[in-house]
């Protein structure tokens, strides 16, 4: 693909409508995470499955348009000023799962490729920066950050299975990615 015809399609009507929908995904999802667990540093939530599909379809731009969205919307809804570093590893969840998925395997190993993408996305932008952000902005003891570990390996596989399942639907994948 030429890159005039790279920019092109990233800026289409269709690629801009699905950032937006699934950036309000993510809001949604987020939210309900929030009212379940709290505002706890540790809650099982999927609120990043909207961002690896973004990611994925669109590339690792949109992955992290869509994540800054997302988190940037839910810090207005919940009236606090965002974290700009608990906002830079949401972006990362959303590159790193684009830049993966788009490089890795190529068009092999669909099941691989997600997973791989998607276990990379959490272990940058959720154990890594998401937690020294926890630990820097907020002084959250880091024996309580070490449970986001096994917990992120968890949401991770619900949502490495989850995306699997979507992109194993071709009617779908169509829609998406236009494949």
């Amino acid at each position: 693909m030429k890159k005039n015809e790279s920019n092109k399609a990233f800026y289409s009507a269709k690629v801009i409508t699905a950032s937006g929908l699934l950036t309000a995904a993510s809001v949604i999802l987020a939210t309900l995470a929030k009212i379940i667990f709290n505002e706890s540093p540790l809650r099982l939530t999927i609120e990043c499955l909207p961002i690896f599909i973004g990611a994925f379809a669109f590339g690792p731009i949109v992955g992290g348009a869509v994540a800054m969205g997302a988190d940037l919307i839910s810090c207005a809804i919940a009236g606090m000023a965002p974290n700009p570093m608990i906002t830079i590893g949401a972006c990362y969840i959303g590159v790193c799962a684009g830049v993966v998925y788009r490089h890795c395997f190529k068009k092999h190993f669909q099941g691989l490729r997600i997973t791989l993408a998607t276990f990379i996305g959490h272990i940058v932008g959720s154990m890594i920066i998401k937690t020294l952000a926890l630990k820097l902005w907020y002084g959250v003891k880091i024996d309580v950050l070490l449970f986001r570990i096994p917990i992120y390996i968890a949401i991770a596989t619900i949502e490495s299975i989850v995306l699997c399942l979507l992109f194993k639907n071709k009617g779908l994948k169509k829609e998406i990615t236009g494949d």
